[in-house]
């Protein structure tokens, strides 16, 4: 029984579900439910167990029977050194930054001056280059 992936792979499970669990055996096939959170619910009803399997949310979407949406390449990792801007048409100001996640050109993501720093979201545009957000539009 799959949940539509295999575990580690996007929409699959994140890991095995634990040894330590001593379910029975469902004499038919388990109800799978879900994504819902984060995790796909798997139920055997005639022997009354339940478990919650959490899901790599890189592509919910499969596990729910519907086509995967193609994915956007990445152009920004994270851990990756890139350069906020920021400004209009009158100004423009840099700061280098370090990525906090992975992103694909036209995704919001964080990004922080160090480790120490807050995060300010920025939207990619692309490889090494993200845009602060316009406030006032």
């Amino acid at each position: 029984m799959t949940v539509g992936a295999n575990i580690g792979a996007p929409g699959g499970a994140i890991s095995p579900v634990d040894r330590r669990l001593k379910l029975a055996a469902c004499p038919q096939v388990p109800d799978v439910t879900g994504p819902v959170f984060g995790a796909a619910m798997v139920e055997c009803k005639p022997l009354g167990w339940r478990i919650r399997v959490p899901l790599n949310q890189a592509q919910p979407q499969a596990a729910q029977g519907r086509p995967a949406a193609m994915q956007k390449q990445v152009v920004v990792k994270r851990g990756d050194p890139v350069q906020l801007v920021a400004g209009g048409s009158a100004f423009m100001v840099t700061r280098m930054m370090i990525a906090d996640e992975d992103g694909a050109a036209g995704d919001m993501i964080r990004v922080r001056e160090d480790k120490k720093s807050d995060p300010v979201m920025a939207r990619v545009q692309e490889t090494g280059i993200v845009r602060a957000p316009d406030r006032f539009q």
